[in-house]
């Protein structure tokens, strides 16, 4: 079984195989994108406002990924072993990037961990 990790982009220095999954990476940033994991910048910014919580955010997003076509076990598959997936939001604070970590969990063909 694959293992994978995710964090922010503060940490690339320090993670092997980075895969941005936000729409819009640093502009240093010349790696790997999963552009069907990105979420909208309408949902992020209506949740930043505070016009949507969590559990909405969590509803919308998992339309989005759908509509994307975002394929879990293609992803894991494609992927190679200890990739990280990178956004922006500090550890613990809620993000898209926790999601995917359990949707990625919830296929049983991987494991996902915060770095």
């Amino acid at each position: 079984m694959k293992k994978f990790y995710t964090s922010n982009f503060k940490n690339f220095s320090r993670v092997t195989n980075p895969v941005s999954i936000s729409r819009k990476p640093p502009a240093w940033y010349a790696g790997k994108s999963v552009t069907e994991l990105c979420p909208t910048w309408n949902l992020v910014s209506d949740y930043k406002k505070g016009h949507i919580d969590s559990s909405e955010y969590e509803e919308r997003y998992k339309i989005e990924l759908e509509n994307n076509g975002a394929d879990f076990n293609k992803i894991i598959e494609e992927l190679p072993e200890g990739s990280t997936f990178l956004c922006f939001e500090e550890k613990g604070q809620f993000c898209h990037r926790h999601l995917i970590a359990k949707y990625i969990n919830e296929t049983g063909n991987a494991i996902v961990e915060e770095l």
